[in-house]
């Protein structure tokens, strides 16, 4: 087609009802004028865009939705490709409702139409394997295995790599006598599991190369991995430290990666109840906004089943093992050092007191402090700090240090009020409560802290759940209290509180 020729003739054959019309469309819309007709819609201000291949006909049934459709799907890449886009796997999963009100997607024809070899491809995925395979396990394993399956997606991951200069992982495998398929269902049985993976280490290592996350995270043919089976979650220390061993450690995206439907590596440890070693603090020391990212990945069901307030002491513990040797407590010390940030996380401040290395020097803290006349307040304790963003007063006290907050308080004469102890937290419960099932309402209620606000501690007191009351003996401790803030006013300064004594019983 030259200069739009063809297209006129056509054009003009159809409205003077031109016995040959049919021929002259049939020209435009051949195969071999298709890039020209798309050129000239370029040069006229009219593309061709992705999106117009996924429209629907007048009847409200996608173009692609018969057999001859993807005849010239190779056609329609390049169309494509030369306006600046590319197929992408949403544009594969975007989904439609067919005539019978059921729900399809672009690649469910694929496989209907028999356009697996159109779709999966190497020039159509080159530089983007991962989001071929991400695609590939979007289709039910029956259909992927009447397509040649594992075997058709291997050969072109080989086409891509060796595009890049790269092997697969497979076929290195395979030079060293391991198959990677006996990789995702090594702990299918309930013994020899992990001895295998550390000879597939060690033979790694022997000819030069190491265990690495690629690996451990070989999909079977279902789109499992080896994280299915319990026994790899009873194993998962160990194959952490041979992963460790290689330099390599597991980040939120491993964590995320799942195949087609099946469940992530987290789902997997919380399906398992293995949470706990995914979070141990340790493995996310020097990485705690990756641990913060990862917990948000999972839903409220889990978070409650692992308990958020175990959480936030692996948080706390993974802080502290981040940042605790930047902060050494010396003479020099003054009140400063420990109102200003030990280190900067984007918006997230470390503050000293927001660590357990410096309540665990406390009383070093205070001394050192005490010698220049200097102490911490109620001002310090409010601050928010770490990734959690809570207050220190909140770190404090779930982590058992609420004594010696008292002991802060004290010393500075500052009034501890009812709504400091209202403030809630991510679970919605109050700090007067953390308290309470923490079992220290005796730390809380002590006289010296309350003498002279004798009515604040009743107001306090109310607040009380009612099965937490009897961990302490009230009536002795409102007595206590009263008595030190008659002591602290003095004679003759205000009313004198009265004090209730316990009836005695008459000996018969």
């Amino acid at each position: 087609m030259k200069d739009r020729t063809l297209l006129k003739q056509a054009y003009i054959a159809t409205l003077c009802n031109h016995p040959d019309a049919d021929f002259y469309k049939k020209q435009v819309f051949a195969t071999d004028n298709l890039a020209q007709l798309a050129e000239q819609f370029k040069t006229s201000e009219e593309q061709i865009t992705k999106a117009d291949f996924f429209i629907s006909d007048r009847l409200g049934r996608p173009f692609l939705d018969h057999p001859k459709a993807w005849d010239n799907f190779e056609k329609i890449v390049e169309i494509v490709e030369k306006n600046g886009e590319r197929f992408e796997v949403s544009d594969f999963l975007q989904s439609f409702q067919t005539s019978g009100r059921l729900s399809k997607n672009f690649l469910d024809l694929v496989v209907e139409h028999n356009a697996f070899d159109k779709v999966f491809q190497a020039k159509l995925w080159m530089g983007r394997y991962k989001d071929m395979e991400e695609l590939y396990y979007n289709i039910k394993p029956g259909p992927r295995g009447r397509n040649d399956g594992d075997e058709k997606l291997r050969q072109i991951k080989r086409e891509i790599y060796a595009a890049e200069g790269k092997r697969t992982r497979e076929d290195i495998l395979q030079d060293i006598e391991i198959h990677w398929t006996d990789i995702p269902r090594i702990f299918e049985y309930s013994q020899g599991g992990i001895e295998r993976l550390k000879w597939i280490a060690n033979a790694l290592r022997r000819s030069g190369e190491k265990l690495v996350k690629e690996d451990v995270l070989m999909p079977n043919s279902n789109g499992d991995t080896l994280f299915r089976s319990q026994h790899a979650w009873e194993n998962f220390e160990t194959i952490m430290t041979l992963l460790e061993n290689g330099g390599q450690t597991f980040d939120v995206e491993d964590y995320l990666t799942k195949y087609g439907d099946r469940l992530s590596v987290l789902q997997r440890a919380s399906q398992h109840g293995a949470l706990k070693k995914v979070f141990d603090p340790q493995r996310w020391v020097g990485r705690v906004d990756q641990m913060m990212c990862l917990w948000e990945h999972l839903s409220d069901a889990p978070k409650s089943e692992f308990g958020r307030d175990v959480f936030f002491k692996y948080v706390s513990d993974a802080e502290t093992r981040t940042y605790q040797d930047i902060l050494h407590v010396h003479k020099d010390m003054s009140i400063d050092d420990f109102r200003m940030p030990i280190a900067v996380e984007g918006n997230v401040e470390i503050l000293p007191l927001g660590l357990k290395t410096a309540w665990d020097q406390m009383e070093h803290i205070v001394e050192v402090l005490a010698s220049k006349d200097q102490a911490l307040t109620l001002k310090d304790l409010k601050r928010k700090a770490g990734f959690q963003n809570v207050s220190v007063f909140e770190f404090a006290v779930k982590n058992d240090y609420l004594d010696k907050v008292v002991d802060i308080l004290l010393r500075s004469d500052d009034k501890l009020t009812v709504d400091d102890l209202m403030v809630k937290d991510s679970n919605h419960l109050t700090l007067l409560q953390i308290v309470a099932q923490k079992k220290q309402l005796d730390i809380l209620f002590q006289p010296k802290l309350w003498a002279g606000r004798v009515q604040d501690m009743k107001s306090l007191w109310l607040m009380v759940d009612f099965d937490d009351k009897k961990q302490i003996d009230w009536q002795d401790i409102v007595n206590k209290t009263n008595i030190l803030t008659l002591q602290k006013s003095g004679p003759g300064k205000g009313n004198v509180p009265r004090i209730r004594r316990r009836r005695q019983n008459k000996p018969k």
